[in-house]
């Protein structure tokens, strides 16, 4: 989940509570600014492509665990 501290338009406190109820896998990427600086800001959004990227090839590339008695 990414989140802006300073959102007014997804508050952060209710952000954090959706992600603490989120199953695993997870992850929260939390960086200073408003709900659209992910989209203003090169430097916090290049951020968000980075970790994002390295989070999904990180789950994607996980083998699957064979149910137990196969």
């Amino acid at each position: 989940m990414i989140l802006a501290d300073q959102d007014s338009t997804t508050p952060s406190n209710v952000a954090r509570a959706i992600f603490d109820r989120a199953g695993e896998p997870k992850q929260l990427l939390e960086f200073p600014g408003g709900h659209y600086d992910v989209y203003e800001d090169d430097t916090v959004q290049q951020r968000c492509i980075a970790v994002t990227t390295d989070f999904l090839l990180t789950q994607l590339n996980k083998r699957p665990t064979p149910p137990s008695g196969t």
